[in-house]
């Protein structure tokens, strides 16, 4: 892992403040810490991106370089930190939600997904993964998704929508379901064992999404999107990257502040004829 530079601040994201709301789980999304290190790579723009999440209890933290954002589900709510912007922003999962209200998720009518296994492969950071292909084909387009499961990480259902993104306040899209499907407990599936090592057991055990490669081809233009786990280990997140540091200014989030600026020119006067 590597360093990060230290931050000192007054206000601080805190586990102590989870015990103020009750869980809207059972149990928590991950009784054990989980610390994954994932890089993303888009090839129409050619840039590759690091992004390191650490997992315990109810809350996801994201990293970025300098930027933070915590999703905490016992609280309902997003934090969003800008190291050096020296700014943060705190959402209601609520406000997130209307924000994204009327996101247009289209399916293709018609063309239907075929899936194949495609057997055990080596991933990036050198785990086994089961890996399966899904291809849909229509007029002028073709979808192809190669998704690798790493079985030795156990994870329940709710955990495995949260990390992907399904679950509220984001809008579930189809590539979740398929994510979430490959990812279920196998049945009879060649006496492989499972290693439970962050769901307690108590539920069906789900195998952690650790590859996925997105490809799309359309009027001669190919796109093919990367998300890979480069490591996994169960590492705490640094206290310092949730320092709001003293001075920071409390800003809108991008999530919410992006639709309003757009409604807003949406409704701007016609100009009057001279």
């Amino acid at each position: 892992m590597r360093n990060h530079r230290p931050f000192t601040g007054t206000l601080v994201v805190s586990t102590i403040c989870l015990l103020a709301a009750p869980s809207l789980f059972a149990e928590a999304l991950f009784p054990k810490a989980l610390h994954i290190v994932r890089r993303v790579e888009e090839s129409l723009s050619g840039q590759s991106t690091t992004i390191e999440e650490y997992c315990a209890g109810n809350r996801i933290v994201t990293v970025q370089g300098n930027r933070v954002s915590v999703v905490d589900y016992d609280k309902q709510e997003l934090t969003e930190i800008d190291h050096a912007k020296h700014t943060y922003s705190i959402t209601p999962f609520d406000a997130i939600a209307k924000a994204r209200k009327g996101q247009a998720v289209t399916h293709a009518e018609g063309a239907k997904w075929q899936t194949t296994p495609a057997g055990a492969k080596a991933s990036a950071a050198g785990r086994s993964l089961d890996t399966v292909e899904m291809v849909r084909e229509q007029p002028n387009l073709k979808e192809k998704i190669e998704i690798g499961i790493d079985r030795q990480i156990g994870l329940s259902k709710d955990a495995i929508e949260a990390l992907i993104g399904a679950s509220y306040p984001n809008t579930r899209r189809e590539q979740h379901d398929l994510l979430v499907d490959a990812a279920r407990p196998q049945r009879g599936g060649g006496g492989r064992a499972t290693i439970s090592s962050v769901s307690t057991g108590a539920a069906d055990v789900y195998g952690l999404p650790s590859e996925q490669t997105m490809t799309f081809e359309a009027d001669g233009t190919r796109v093919v999107t990367r998300n890979r786990v480069l490591s996994v280990s169960y590492d705490t997140v640094p206290p310092e990257l949730l320092n709001i540091e003293p001075g920071a200014a409390r800003v809108e989030s991008n999530i919410t502040l992006v639709p309003k600026e757009l409604k807003s020119l949406d409704q701007l006067p016609a100009a009057k004829k001279p």
